[in-house]
């Protein structure tokens, strides 16, 4: 089953939706990570800058992912799941950078300091 005619507002305005949830699900889990790693992390200003940033550049990274299924539709590529399935497999790469990064200031904390 292939998606209807294509209406760029459409795509872009649930796109948008989704970058809601995208959000919620990052927040939380540098939140909830860094208050399980390292508790005090989350009373550090260096700590909670570079957390922004990455939020800023994963935000950045999510803006291809609407342009990505209207180059498929108008390729004739996308199926029904075809968003849906970009969107996992984003949100699974921009968990997993976030959670790299957490798990890198956690041991740089736990190494000796000379």
């Amino acid at each position: 089953m292939t998606p209807g005619p294509l209406h760029v507002g459409e795509v872009l305005l649930r796109w948008e939706g989704m970058r809601i949830v995208y959000n919620l699900i990052l927040v939380g889990l540098a939140a909830g990570g860094a208050g399980i790693l390292h508790e005090e992390s989350l009373r550090d200003p260096a700590f909670l800058w570079g957390m922004l940033e990455l939020l800023i550049l994963l935000n950045v990274l999510f803006c291809g992912l609407p342009l990505l299924e209207i180059g498929a539709r108008l390729a004739g590529w996308a199926t029904a799941w075809f968003a849906v399935t970009i969107f996992l497999i984003g949100l699974c790469c921009s968990a997993f950078l976030l959670l790299a990064k957490l798990f890198v200031y956690e041991f740089q904390h736990q190494l000796p300091t000379q």
